[in-house]
């Protein structure tokens, strides 16, 4: 991606064009999670301090500093004690991993480690035939630096919108250092790491990882995105179950022997040697706080398989303990807080009395708009059966961050109406300039349904809620929960007398993603926002697009 391209971006998303990738994203067909045959329970009821540290977690979890919880399970001794959904998500669903299926990749090149094909000083150039023009230092490039994430190569996950050859690309990208010299996290370090695993073995790595791993531990119907090439991304793009988590950490725990229920027989499916080196410190102290490994990362006491905004398997040898996590969080790796609220558990350590957290979980599970349903429908009756025009475009229904992952080519709203409320709900309609999109908002709870946006299907949660703000104005919140994704899109609808006004936000909010993914982790060359920021009309735009707001008025 050239200073042109980036600049491009940020001036389509000034005039309110969305996020127009060059390449289209296809996205993998829904299919519901399942297993014949899941991992065993245990009830630990009647084990009172171990149930009350569990749902300590649950509490600390769901409502930690920029927590979004979605779903926790935690493992022991090879039994599931403890499993949560927060609504509107559930195990029917799998859920986007980010980069924790990095680690996954890490255990396909340990197959082809076991099986001889590599060792983890291999030269990426002694295995695959590099593009012409790759710069000299890359043909240095080893299996290790790929998996310590030292390569150094500037090509990064947000480039690839614009690639329709990443192999190609990556290896004529700039070089922010040479390998071996220092750490950059990039996800196509693990796309160049499956190019090498379809190389090896002439197949796809998700049907390696089918006929090798996923079988053996009852996992299926995975998806994969891949790329233009029909290569997987690496980095990211599979989804998951919490189940199929739950399983891969286990797996790690047992150092990569798995139990097989058919034959009560163990199989050493991933060897320990490799298992001890994966696990072992190949990069200390990253400015994230935490040493890495071979794909995965080292905390004092675990394991961490980690994707974005809180996708985690944390994984705890001494204690024989799996704790897994899948949510909406604001942290691209775990907080400083968040492990501690894990390690507390870990190592029985509880932090509120025991009346205090009772009285907090009952507040967690009340339904703070179950009173005011009659008001709702009251409120409703003022904005049914009306269409208001936008005064400026607003985003549209699709998170901006998963446009950013998926290339999504979405353009902003321009228009919202709303139908009579039917028994199950009530359908909104949201207009961009060529388009219509129809969602059915549930008002007791959240209504499940697909979303189609640009030819792909996205199953979701709709709910509209009631509040009032601080002048007593009536506001219709509608939330659309992507029960695949981390994201929420959210909508504020205050209704002024002769007018609207809709407030659009998402979570993880749209201020915390600006910062981390362009600013910290410098996607976007410093020198190219230096240039906008010191343009005042880019800085009032950006304050607008981080916090949009515009005026809807009723047209017939």
């Amino acid at each position: 991606m050239d200073t042109y391209q980036y600049l491009e971006l940020i001036q389509n998303l000034i005039k309110g064009k969305g996020f127009i990738p060059k390449i289209a994203y296809q996205k993998e067909p829904f299919q519901e999670s399942h297993t014949d045959n899941p991992l065993p329970r245990k009830n630990c009821l009647f084990h009172i301090c171990k149930y009350r540290s569990l749902w300590e977690l649950f509490y600390h979890l769901q409502n930690i500093e920029g927590g979004n919880l979605h779903s926790l399970m935690v493992v022991e001794k090879g039994n599931v004690i403890f499993e949560r959904f927060v609504s509107p998500y559930k195990k029917t669903y799998r859920h986007a991993s980010y980069s924790l299926c990095k680690s996954i990749v890490s255990m396909g090149i340990g197959l082809a480690y076991d099986d001889g094909l590599i060792q983890l000083d291999s030269k990426v150039s002694d295995i695959v035939d590099l593009p012409k023009f790759t710069h000299k230092s890359l043909k240095a490039l080893t299996i290790r630096h790929l998996l310590t994430m030292q390569a150094g190569v500037e090509f990064h996950e947000f480039s690839q919108a614009y690639s329709d050859n990443y192999f190609r690309d990556y290896f004529k990208s700039r070089q922010r250092f040479q390998p071996g010299e220092d750490f950059y996290y990039n996800s196509m370090n693990s796309y160049i790491l499956c190019a090498i695993l379809v190389e090896l073995y002439q197949m796809p790595v998700l049907q390696l990882l089918n006929q090798r791993i996923f079988s053996k531990l009852d996992i299926y119907d995975i998806t994969w995105d891949v790329c233009p090439l029909g290569i997987e991304k690496g980095g990211f793009g599979m989804k998951l179950s919490l189940e199929d988590m739950a399983k891969l950490g286990l797996l790690w725990l047992q150092k990569g022997a798995w139990l097989d229920k058919k034959t009560g027989e163990w199989m050493q499916i991933v060897s320990k040697e490799y298992v001890n080196l994966a696990t072992q410190i190949h990069v200390k102290r990253m400015p994230v706080g935490y040493d890495y490994g071979l794909h995965m990362w080292v905390l004092d006491d675990a394991i961490l398989f980690n994707g974005m905004l809180g996708q985690n398997i944390f994984i705890y040898p001494k204690k024989e303990l799996v704790i897994v996590t899948q949510g909406g969080m604001e942290c691209f790796v775990p907080t400083r807080k968040l492990v501690q609220h894990v390690d507390n558990y870990a190592n029985c350590v509880n932090e509120l009395p025991i009346k205090i957290l009772c009285k907090r979980i009952l507040e967690m599970h009340k339904n703070t708009y179950s009173n005011q349903y009659k008001k709702l429908n009251a409120v409703m009756d003022r904005v049914v059966e009306k269409k208001y025009l936008l005064k400026e475009p607003i985003l549209g229904v699709i998170p901006f961050a998963m446009q950013l992952v998926y290339q999504i080519q979405q353009k902003n709203l321009t228009g919202i109406s709303f139908d009579s409320i039917l028994e199950e709900g009530i359908p909104i309609h949201f207009y961009s300039e060529d388009t219509c999109i129809t969602i059915a908002f549930g008002l007791k709870e959240a209504k499940e349904q697909f979303v189609t946006v640009d030819n792909q299907q996205y199953p979701v949660a709709a709910q509209v809620l009631y509040a009032q703000n601080e002048d007593y104005v009536d506001v219709l919140k509608l939330k659309i929960n992507y029960l695949e994704e981390a994201n929420t899109r959210i909508y504020s609808v205050y209704l002024h007398e002769d007018r609207i006004l809709v407030k659009a936000d998402e979570l993880p909010s749209l201020p915390y993603l600006y910062q981390t993914v362009f600013v910290d982790k410098k996607l976007i060359p410093v020198n190219i926002l230096e240039r906008c920021h010191d343009n005042k009309y880019f800085a009032n735009w950006l304050q607008n697009f981080l916090k949009p707001s515009t005026y809807g008025f009723e047209i017939s």
